[in-house]
């Protein structure tokens, strides 16, 4: 740890230990290869296209990749409606940096939320950062692998980012 940071091998750490505390035996059961759960380990591969600051070549910044490991949302005891979006909680290891992003501080573990409703996902990543953290929405396709777009809205001033992304299955669930 250096400057009240942690880095990428504790990042991963945190990942796997989160993973491991969550098992159980509301464990869901594995994919079926349709429009299914989000529930899993994902790479996630983001792409500028309009960027927040108006002296970024976004066509000249490769993309930003990380990983998002996603829980069902059964805290509470909650009965969730069949026919309600499905939430889902988890954490992730993206670096929004090179974009101009400023996600949650890296003295916390990095959070996210999601929710799927037939074959529309919404993700959140860092919903507690400054204008709500990075919002991607898109469409499952096939169960393996997501694709849409993603907004980034940053501590309530005018300037935006948006882009494109794709979420791919890593754990084969």
């Amino acid at each position: 740890m250096r400057n009240g940071t942690i880095g990428r091998p504790a990042a991963w750490a945190v990942l796997a230990l989160a993973a491991a505390a969550c098992e159980g035996t509301d464990r869901p059961p594995p994919h079926a290869g349709g429009p299914g759960r989000l529930a899993g380990s994902w790479s996630v591969e983001l792409w500028l296209e309009h960027p927040a600051q108006l002296r970024t070549d976004a066509g000249a910044l490769p993309p930003v990749r990380g990983e998002v490991v996603l829980r069902p949302d059964t805290r509470g005891g909650r009965a969730v409606r069949r026919d309600a979006p499905r939430p889902y909680y988890g954490t992730h290891t993206l670096d929004a940096g090179p974009f101009g992003i400023r996600l949650a501080a890296r003295s916390h573990v990095p959070g996210a939320t999601a929710e799927q409703e037939g074959d529309s996902v919404r993700l959140t990543v860092d919903p507690q950062a400054p204008g709500g953290g990075l919002r991607l929405a898109g469409t499952l396709m096939g169960g393996d692998s997501a694709a849409g777009h993603w907004s980034w809205h940053g501590s309530g001033r005018a300037a935006a980012a948006t882009g494109r992304f794709i979420l791919r299955r890593r754990d084969g669930q």
